[in-house]
């Protein structure tokens, strides 16, 4: 394979009696040499949508990840890490999900992506983004 997508997949492979490593794992597998992994929507341990979802019992994720942990998860395996970064979730405060539907659905979306990086806005951040890469594995002569 030259890729595999997971866009709110990894964080419920426990649901399927499987950790992470396991999926990582497969997934490494199936790859061939420098194939990447796409990686979106995994949930932040530290975002505001899912601290709020806690307090009010209807998050559906049991597992939440730090920027460190899914670094050491990917590493463990053999990836290289080409990107990883926050995105989303700037569209869930009320006020300026107000103001951002002024907007056509395309112009939200960029205004969310870019408005999430910013300081304070990045601390709502929801998901990580990540672009992991499985090495050429070719012995060099």
């Amino acid at each position: 394979m030259l890729a595999v997508i997971s866009s709110g997949v990894l964080e419920h492979v426990h649901e399927n009696n499987m950790t992470e490593e396991e999926a990582l794992a497969e997934i490494y597998r199936i790859l061939q040499p420098r194939g990447y992994f796409f990686c979106w929507n995994l949930p932040r341990k530290y975002a505001f949508v899912e601290w709020l979802a806690r307090i009010h019992k209807t998050s559906c994720h049991t597992h939440l990840y730090t920027k460190r942990q899914v670094l050491a998860l990917l590493r463990k395996q053999g990836f290289k890490v080409r990107y990883i970064g926050k995105n989303s979730g700037v569209l869930t405060i009320k006020g300026i999900r107000s103001l951002l539907a002024l907007f056509d659905p395309q112009t939200q979306f960029l205004l969310d992506y870019y408005i999430s990086k910013i300081p304070p806005f990045s601390w709502f951040s929801h998901h990580f983004t990540i672009i992991a890469q499985k090495p050429n594995c070719e012995k060099s002569l």
